[in-house]
């Protein structure tokens, strides 16, 4: 009887600007233009990498007060960078930390079933939750979750979110010309879902994407955007895998800092368990790890 094999995953972490980047070095790239992620995007798919990733920053950082004036650039919305990465690439998986807390369902689901038609299906999601009051601010519903509510609320989004894709099967278009059908029924895209957290219903209008339900991930150790691990931790029926951030072994800069020359880079891997018997083919970075 064979063993199961283990298998890396590796993917491209564009953090912003944060304590790992030193952007008034001179070979250090912009943290904000598209250029810097395309350089990236296109770099890891050049290196076998398996797909890039963005996280989350809903709100900028502050301690006593004062806001880090390093977390000031380098946040752009993560469906924007991955939509416009996607027209850049070919092969390169496109995923994102998206928060459940302070999203809804709705929105989400059809940015991401947007994401994968526009990528091919190349579309992921790295589910996470906000804990502080700080974030909360921004949005109109505001406030704390303790912990138990907020990851409750989060299994009770990634279940509604996973609904709202299954209301299309994926054969609902019919699209005949000679006859003038282009719904094979009255109401693709139907939902109803009711729980303490959501209370929602009507016709989602984005059609089946190719991935069906995007991949999804869980954090191993909390991420810049704001999410912590729980011990009640949230699996993913698409398959769950632990993820963990490494920085990339680049010389000192002046500021006493590690820096990379394109930017702000870290490599990102993914492990994965597997039941195959075959030895998977090693992927090397083409770059430091």
């Amino acid at each position: 009887m064979s063993r199961p094999t283990k298998q890396i995953h590796l993917a491209a972490h564009f953090p912003g600007v944060n304590n790992t980047t030193v952007w008034s070095d001179p070979a250090a790239g912009s943290q904000i233009e598209f250029s810097s992620f395309v350089h990236l995007a296109r770099a890891a798919e050049r290196a076998k990498f398996d797909f890039f990733f963005l996280a989350e920053g809903l709100r900028l950082r502050e301690q006593n007060g004062r806001i880090h004036d390093l977390d000031v650039v380098g946040r752009p919305d993560t469906f924007t960078v991955l939509a416009a990465i996607a027209a850049v690439t070919e092969r390169l998986g496109l995923a994102g930390t998206i928060n459940s807390t302070f999203n809804e369902p709705y929105e989400v689901a059809r940015q991401f079933a947007s994401l994968d038609h526009l990528s091919a299906g190349r579309a992921a999601w790295n589910v996470v939750t906000s804990w502080d009051a700080f974030t909360g601010e921004n949005f109109r519903r505001g406030g704390y979750l303790a912990e138990q509510d907020r990851y409750e609320r989060a299994r009770r989004f990634l279940r509604t979110v996973w609904e709202l894709f299954d209301s299309w099967r994926g054969d609902e278009i019919v699209a005949d010309k000679d006859t003038g059908q282009f719904l094979r029924e009255p109401r693709p895209g139907a939902f109803a879902h009711h729980d303490d957290f959501f209370d929602i219903s009507g016709q989602f209008n984005v059609p089946r994407s190719p991935q069906g339900r995007t991949a999804n991930s869980r954090p191993a150790t909390p991420t810049p955007a704001g999410s912590s691990p729980s011990p009640r931790r949230m699996r993913s029926s698409a398959g769950t895998a632990r993820s963990r951030t490494a920085r990339p072994s680049t010389p000192t800069s002046r500021a006493g800092s590690r820096s990379s020359a394109v930017g702000p880079t870290s490599w990102w891997s993914c492990r994965r368990r597997r039941s195959s018997s075959a030895t998977p083919t090693p992927r090397r970075a083409s770059g430091p790890r």
